[in-house]
């Protein structure tokens, strides 16, 4: 897949990447929602790079193992 096209929330949008991404969101009332993200992943080929960029890390590549454990709230108002 090309790496352009790849959604940015899961691995950082890079390509060349196997792993597992789970999210598990809750709506705590009408306007506030809270949510866990976990993601893991390597590369899957040493001797190629992950391409891609994204803001979150954009001077690393290639990529080689991604651990991410996030806690979000959004309040809309």
């Amino acid at each position: 897949m090309d790496v352009n096209l790849n959604d940015s929330d899961e691995f950082e949008g890079r390509g060349n990447m196997e792993g597992v991404f789970a999210v598990l969101a809750y709506s705590l009332t009408d306007n506030v929602i809270a949510a866990v993200r976990y993601g893991y992943a390597q590369r899957i080929n040493d001797k190629l790079g992950t391409g891609g960029s994204n803001q979150d890390l954009p001077q690393i590549n290639p990529i080689t193992k991604y651990t991410l454990m996030q806690l979000d709230l959004t309040m809309k108002f």
